[in-house]
C-alpha cells in the first residue's frame, strides 16, 4: 500500500480533528470550555 492509498482515511482524520478545534473555539469564546485540567496542571507547580 503506498502514500496514495492513505490519502482518504488521513484527509478525514484532518477534518475530524479541525471539526474538533472548531467546536473548542467556540467554547472558549463563549466561555463554556471545561479548563478544569490547566486549573489542575497550575496547581501542581
Amino acid at each position: 500500500m503506498g502514500p496514495q492509498s492513505e490519502v482518504a482515511r488521513i484527509l478525514g482524520r484532518a477534518e475530524e480533528k479541525h471539526a474538533l478545534e472548531q467546536q473548542w473555539e467556540k467554547q472558549i469564546t463563549g466561555g463554556t470550555w471545561d479548563r478544569t485540567w490547566v486549573d489542575q496542571a497550575l496547581a501542581k507547580l
